[in-house]
């Protein structure tokens, strides 16, 4: 389940103003599995046909809960640890190819749509949409995801 950066800190506030954490409490929870591997990249040339590039790959998987509207945004650097940019040091980020698949957890049909957002900063998001047989949003569906994308050193 993703939760974003407001209601980590308000969960954070919420547990410390009521429970003493002067001796070690571990509240965590699974997040996601992710693995970085060596891999290719299959293109298309519109003249010379198909050829492959060597690639380092970032497969990614978690999950997560829609809202009443039946979307939820993810952001993939909230699913994985990737040191941020430091001015004048190579940094690693997530890339295209997005490679994207969500799988409903219900006893009901549900299906699910999404959409890729990269903002101006080159961060990937996926915008996540359940919908009911009718075609309407369907709310507080668990989703199961798993992204592949290129993992690329950036030089600083």
């Amino acid at each position: 389940m993703a939760y974003d950066a407001e209601s980590r800190r308000d969960l954070r506030d919420l547990l410390t103003d009521r429970i003493d954490i002067s001796d070690e409490i571990a509240v965590e929870f699974p997040l996601s599995l992710y693995a970085r591997h060596q891999g290719n990249h299959a293109k298309e040339h519109l003249f010379f046909g198909k050829f492959c590039t060597p690639n380092r790959l970032m497969d990614i998987t978690g999950g997560a809960v829609t809202g009443g509207n039946g979307t939820t945004e993810i952001a993939l650097n909230d699913f994985v640890c990737i040191a941020p940019p430091e001015a004048g040091s190579n940094f690693e980020r997530l890339g295209p190819p997005v490679y994207f698949v969500a799988t409903p957890r219900s006893r009901t049909p549900v299906t699910t749509t999404f959409e890729v957002i990269m903002d101006s900063n080159q961060d990937i998001s996926i915008r996540i949409f359940t919908w009911d047989p009718a075609g309407n949003p369907q709310g507080g569906v668990r989703v199961d995801w798993r992204c592949c994308v290129v993992s690329q050193d950036v030089i600083g």
